[in-house]
């Protein structure tokens, strides 16, 4: 996954829990993936961890598949997914989208800003994006 093209590529193949990934005998592949989320949605609408740890998920509109980290914040009508995942301590502001996207830890993405085909992570104190799509 050398290129965040590559890298949301691989996401979206992971949340989509392809018979290449290997798991134990009788364990379920899409449990493996989203075990480790506080609260996700995978594509067929099945919910993994506690919608309750995601300040403010009933006034957002989530479109599976979506993975939530720990301590995210999602403010007023605001939209994650498809294939977004959060990873911890993340604000999406109101009426903000993040769609097929990857948004590490520590970031604040602002009212109405628009997050898609992009990883995006604070390196150094900053925020760093990069295009893993055409726009």
């Amino acid at each position: 996954v050398g290129t965040p093209e590559r890298y949301l590529d691989a996401q979206a193949a992971l949340m989509e829990a392809p018979e290449f990934l290997p798991v134990g005998e009788g364990f379920d592949r899409k449990e493996a993936i989203f075990q480790e989320a506080s609260y996700a949605i995978d594509a067929s609408g099945r919910e993994y961890g506690n919608p309750d740890v995601v300040q403010g998920l009933a006034e957002a509109k989530l479109e599976a598949p979506v993975f939530f980290g720990p301590r995210n914040v999602l403010e007023p009508g605001c939209t994650i997914g498809p294939n977004a995942s959060l990873g911890a301590l993340n604000t999406v502001g109101a009426g903000a989208v993040v769609r097929d996207s990857a948004l590490w830890s520590q970031l604040e993405i602002g009212a109405g800003e628009h997050i898609e085909g992009k990883v995006v992570a604070r390196l150094g104190g900053e925020r760093r994006t990069a295009d893993g799509r055409p726009a």
